[in-house]
């Protein structure tokens, strides 16, 4: 992504921890606002069983949203 937006093909949001890697020639410009939140979707096998980390995962992101 970070190259795309080097190349001047558009922009991002990113997590502030992700702008760190980013080339010195690009800008990174805090967003820091309450009314910003994040939509998070999990992609699962509907054939097999989740593994105890995936579990441990979901359940996580299902408490954190609460």
């Amino acid at each position: 992504m970070l190259k795309l937006v080097q190349r001047r093909f558009g922009t991002t949001l990113m997590p502030a921890a992700a702008s760190a890697a980013a080339p010195a020639d690009l800008l990174a410009v805090p967003v820091e606002d309450a009314r910003m939140c994040w939509s998070l979707s999990a992609a699962i096998s509907s054939s097999r069983q989740p593994t105890a980390a995936t579990s441990a995962v979901l359940s996580a992101l299902g408490e954190a949203a609460h």
